[in-house]
């Protein structure tokens, strides 16, 4: 059975002193854990960093999938299809009803709840990252949180 696992993390991560400890949980979680799908979404530094480190896993093992969540399309990603060339997905989570200022909430819990591992970076208790991460806990995930 494969298992997935998603990410939370503040806008502005700028801590490059996990890169190692992170590398060596994703690779233990595909080893050890049969973790082989992850989901990414595309909203700050966390996301661009986990999206990057994945990708480098991905070099070492061929059978992992990297899938970026959105709640919308982007200008960026029509303009820049080239950045987007490392994901084997871009899913658009079905929001059509949901008020604009939601969506990215609607798309966090998604992810939540289709995985059975996160990895976070949580240094402070608000915003979008913070609640992310509060949902998690309320399911049968298994968190790693690198703060």
């Amino acid at each position: 059975m494969i298992r997935k696992c998603c990410f939370a993390g503040h806008r502005n991560f700028r801590d490059n002193e996990i890169e190692e400890r992170f590398m060596k949980t994703l690779e233990e979680l595909y080893l050890k854990e049969n973790v082989s799908y992850f989901m990414v979404g595309n909203y700050g530094a966390f996301d661009r960093f986990c999206a990057y480190c994945v990708t480098k896993l991905k070099r070492k093992y061929d059978n992992i999938t990297l899938e970026l969540v959105v709640p919308y399309l982007t200008n960026e990603i029509r303009k820049y299809p080239e950045y987007y060339e490392d994901f084997d997905n871009i899913l658009i989570v079905d929001s059509i009803n949901t008020p604009l200022k939601f969506k990215i909430i609607k798309t966090n819990r998604y992810m939540v709840d289709n995985c059975d591992f996160m990895l976070s970076y949580i240094t402070h208790t608000w915003g979008g990252a913070y609640s992310t991460f509060e949902y998690a806990k309320t399911k049968n995930l298994q968190i790693i949180n690198f703060s």
